[in-house]
């Protein structure tokens, strides 16, 4: 239970520090296009799949996985 508590509390922590992470390179990195036709200007695109959130999920788990069996190995 206890491997399972470690393993939560840091998944949760790394999941948040890089969704933050990612977040802010995202928006510093974003290039906003002023000229904007008034035709264009209604159109809304919804939908749009992103890979990013996947693969946050992914490495925020694969280093609670080390980070857990590491502390267990310590604690041992």
């Amino acid at each position: 239970m206890k491997k399972y508590i470690t393993f939560l509390i840091s998944f949760s922590l790394l999941y948040i520090i890089l969704d933050l992470t990612s977040g802010l390179i995202l928006t510093m990195n974003h290039q906003t296009n002023f000229t904007v036709n008034t035709a264009l200007a209604s159109t809304e695109n919804f939908g749009q799949a992103s890979l990013v959130p996947f693969l946050i999920s992914l490495l925020s788990a694969i280093l609670a996985y080390i980070f857990s069996q590491a502390l267990e190995k310590r604690v041992s």
